[in-house]
């Protein structure tokens, strides 16, 4: 069995319907927010296929919640 506990997460991209899921915004304000700088921007992964990062989806969230660096986010 293969222990995943060690080394790092591989790059995740999230799709839109994600996105929302996660943040529990609005595909508007999600838009609203990318135009303003303010959300992180979305990445072509093939044609006609876009996502966002998880790490920086994950890390706006943890920023949003007051815990810039994800620490102190207990169970």
């Amino acid at each position: 069995m293969k222990d995943e506990t060690f080394g790092p997460r591989p790059a995740m991209a999230l799709r839109c319907r994600e996105v929302l899921r996660r943040t529990g915004l609005s595909r508007a304000t999600i838009y609203r927010l990318m135009s303003a700088g303010e959300f992180p921007q979305q990445h072509q992964l093939s044609r006609g296929r876009v996502g966002w990062s998880e790490e920086e989806i994950d890390l706006w969230i943890r920023q949003r919640l007051g815990d810039p660096d994800g620490e102190g986010m207990g169970p």
